[in-house]
């Protein structure tokens, strides 16, 4: 088992100084919303702080950074659309009928495909691609292995339900979506060859199937060894 390791030191300290979110040499987010700007992943809403002639405004929007460039998601009136996706296609991530769809994309080479993930965030009405490699590979949940095809599922964007009545689903803007008739949930994922075990903690007022994560209030995810 490894632990995942997170270098904030890659992360644009100026960048995010600017904003409100550095000072005194500490970051102002939580861990897992490091974890995730590590990850080229968006943050969850945060409250940015940005000057704007001689005012200050305060902005609440996501984060990501990627490539070496930090980007700001903000909440927008209308659905931002993605030119890879139909109106059908569009239609069914917006009434959450499918949280991913998957877009086969030919490298600059064209020896293999690669996959375009595209999903959409209610929360800023912005749609959001990511590759292939930037899912990781989910391995076990409460000590159930997952098959082959219950993967293949997962990085479709379907749920899978596995032996024991536990319901998951694969997100990129919040990692994991977990459906459960559980207090707790244990999850091991593997990236960049490395192993990680999540608990996933619910409360007992929010414990239902067909509830997705994002959804449930107050749930604790807690990273272990």
């Amino acid at each position: 088992m490894m632990k995942e390791k997170i270098d904030i030191n890659t992360l644009p300290m100026v960048d995010l100084a600017q904003i409100g979110l550095y000072k005194d040499g500490e970051v102002r987010i939580s861990s897992e919303n490091i974890q995730s700007l590590v990850q080229g992943r968006k943050t969850d809403l945060l409250m940015l702080t940005i000057k704007r002639g001689n005012d200050m405004i305060n902005l609440p929007a996501k984060i990501s950074f990627i490539q070496g460039t930090l980007k700001i998601h903000p909440i927008y009136n209308t659905p931002q659309f993605h030119p890879l996706l139909s109106d059908q296609e569009a239609n069914l991530l917006m009434q959450e009928k499918k949280s991913l769809i998957h877009k086969p994309q030919n490298n600059a080479l064209h020896i293999h495909q690669d996959s375009i993930y595209i999903e959409y965030d209610s929360q800023t009405r912005e749609f959001a691609s990511y590759s292939s490699s930037a899912l990781p590979n989910i391995q076990m949940v409460n000590n159930i292995a997952l098959n082959d095809k219950q993967q293949k599922s997962l990085s479709h964007g379907d749920s899978v339900v596995l032996q024991d009545g536990s319901h998951i689903q694969f997100s990129i803007k919040s990692g994991l979506h977990i459906l459960s008739d559980k207090k707790e949930v244990a999850i091991r994922v593997s990236h960049n060859n490395e192993s990680t075990y999540y608990i996933i903690k619910f409360p007992e007022h929010n414990i239902a199937p067909q509830r997705t994560l994002s959804n449930q209030e107050n749930t604790h995810t807690r990273k272990i060894l």
